[in-house]
């Protein structure tokens, strides 16, 4: 099998202690029944500023794989609320990475005219992940599960709207596909037929905003979750703790029925034996972002209910890298691109690029012209596309090119 190295992010973290619930603190500012919140997209992922404690206006990512609201910088935190005595332990993305975070009650966050009153947030000893390194804007923290359970919730993927129901306010539009989810730990879960070669299963998945990629599976949870007959292994996701290994596929269909997908790439990530469940809730893997966005997605939770209906994305095709190239942010405005990692036998290995070389230049374009959201979609344009680079290394500029071609 060959080794890649693959950036898709996965925001996952499991809490080693219960915290409070704080939904009744959550409300809509002027009897409004509605809020409708612009958000900005990178790498699939849903990022929306919050006025954080009355002071700075901070970026946090939207995610329903987490049960809890999470701030990664403690510096935006009074001093004073950092206390020994509500230190907790964190069980990172990978399963096995533990991490220090604190309880913070008492903050007040606003997201536009939606009020989060008296919250306790978890907040990172230190930033373990570097979010803004891989997505390339600046992040703050992430929105967890209590503002899904307050209101009937809408992700417009193709307006790039966030928009918050009141229960009464809430009439479903035509056009909407019902699906029953049902939801554990604050999360939503839902059970989706996919097939794997020759083998039907009917897994049971998390439905995640914080995770960017379309799918990805626990093969050593349940007997019946197969690898497919041809995969790449290595490190197949970035998330809190560190890099994830596993695998790399394509599943042969996926069904969220009525919608079907086919020829799916799929990461596999394995889990330790000697996990306890409790952490994952059962699940046997999760639904991303890169699936969800070719929806218009309403969360109930109320009623379990995941109302659906594509998009113009709905036929485009599943984005993937086709360089070989793992590139993170870096600088004051995150316009300095270094790889960190080359993937053997890839194109960009293949043409002499190394970890640690600087983009310079890309098909012509300076790096400080571009942003790395669209860095990461030249490299995932159609194969057999020249990419012409020029990069910096020990002092000299150095200039290379290679085609793009399907990992996979």
């Amino acid at each position: 099998m060959t080794k890649v190295r693959l950036f898709i992010l996965l925001i996952f973290v499991c809490v080693c202690t219960n915290i409070p619930a704080q939904s009744y603190g959550i409300e809509l500012a002027g009897n409004k029944k509605t809020a409708v919140i612009p958000f900005e997209k990178h790498s699939n992922l849903i990022i929306i500023p919050i006025w954080f404690n009355r002071g700075e206006v901070l970026n946090f990512i939207v995610d329903t794989g987490a049960q809890y609201t999470m701030l990664t910088q403690k510096r935006y935190v009074p001093q004073s609320k950092i206390t020994v005595d509500r230190q907790i332990k964190l069980v990172g993305s990978d399963m096995t990475t533990q991490l220090t975070a604190y309880l913070v009650p008492q903050m007040d966050l606003r997201i536009s005219n939606v009020y989060l009153k008296n919250q306790t947030i978890v907040v990172l000893a230190e930033d373990y992940v570097q979010l803004e390194s891989v997505i390339g804007v600046p992040i703050h923290g992430i929105l967890g599960s209590d503002i899904f359970k307050r209101f009937i919730v809408k992700i417009d993927y193709n307006r790039n709207t966030l928009t918050f129901y009141e229960r009464e306010a809430f009439v479903l539009e035509p056009g909407f596909e019902t699906l029953d989810i049902m939801i554990n730990g604050s999360k939503p879960y839902i059970y989706a037929p996919l097939r794997i070669g020759e083998e039907n299963l009917n897994p049971y998945l998390l439905i995640d905003t914080g995770a960017s990629l379309g799918l990805m599976l626990h093969p050593n949870v349940s007997e019946q979750v197969k690898l497919p007959e041809h995969v790449i292994s290595g490190s197949v996701a970035h998330g809190l703790g560190g890099e994830l290994e596993g695998m790399m596929g394509r599943v042969n269909r996926l069904a969220l029925p009525p919608f079907e997908f086919q020829n799916l790439v799929t990461h596999f990530q394995d889990l330790t034996n000697t996990m306890d469940s409790v952490y994952i809730d059962d699940r046997e893997g999760l639904i991303g972002a890169e699936l969800l966005n070719r929806f218009t997605v309403i969360f109930d939770y109320h009623k379990q209910k995941l109302y659906l209906k594509p998009n113009r994305k709905y036929n485009r095709r599943f984005q993937q890298d086709k360089s070989g190239l793992v590139i993170l942010a870096a600088g004051a405005y995150l316009r300095n691109y270094i790889i960190q990692k080359v993937l053997p036998d890839s194109p960009a290995a293949e043409a002499g690029i190394l970890p640690n070389d600087e983009i310079i230049r890309i098909n012509l374009q300076g790096s400080r012209a571009i942003t790395l959201q669209q860095l990461t979609r030249m490299l995932q344009g159609k194969s057999g596309k020249r990419i012409r680079m020029i990069v910096y290394r020990n002092g000299k500029k150095i200039k290379l090119q290679f085609r793009l071609r399907e990992l996979i």
